[in-house]
């Protein structure tokens, strides 16, 4: 497959067969030659086989789906990144709400559970918050509640990953019982 140190290129292989496909790309042409398939058929299976991975993703985030709101910051990209990375995004941005009660008090209970000094670590100033409905509606809000946007799918908020040694090391396991 091209590697020189073959441990590497095992280690690679095995990420594949786990469904981890960032590295793939560089398999394309050496896999067409060594199974003697046209670099097409390579292509379209590798695709065929992110576009599954895609689908069952989206079908266990559906699964797990609850009403819940986002803040949202003057910073998109949080700074210094390592305090988001260790605190986590989703305890710094995402506002549970009590989803017994009724859908119309989602925006009261997202106002007024943000942090009271304005500001969010490594984010900065809360700006607004939205507040995802279900996973095809979602609301923005200002910091006074009035609707400012509408969207058509949930926001999400991005993934945290630490690589260490060439290997990602999931972030809980480095925080031991908080993570």
């Amino acid at each position: 497959m091209g590697y020189a140190n073959v441990t590497k290129g095992l280690r690679r292989l095995s990420a594949i067969e786990q469904g981890d496909l960032r590295h793939s790309g560089q398999f394309h042409g050496p896999l067409a030659a060594a199974l003697e398939i046209p670099p097409e058929a390579v292509e379209y299976a590798f695709a065929a086989n992110r576009a599954a991975l895609d689908a069952e993703q989206e079908a266990a985030y559906r699964d797990a789906f609850r009403p819940h709101a986002v803040i949202l910051t003057e910073r998109s990209v949080p700074s210094p990144i390592f305090v988001a990375a260790f605190m986590g995004v989703e305890r710094l941005l995402r506002i549970r709400l009590d989803t017994d009660a009724a859908p119309d008090t989602f925006s009261r209970q997202a106002r007024e559970r943000l942090p009271p000094d304005g500001g969010v670590p490594a984010f900065g100033r809360i700006i607004g918050y939205v507040v995802n409905y279900n996973p095809d509606e979602a609301v923005q809000y200002d910091l006074e509640e009035h609707e400012a946007a509408r969207f058509g799918r949930a926001i999400r908020l991005g993934q945290t990953t630490v690589r260490i040694g060439g290997r990602t090391v999931p972030l809980r396991s480095l925080m031991g019982s908080r993570g």
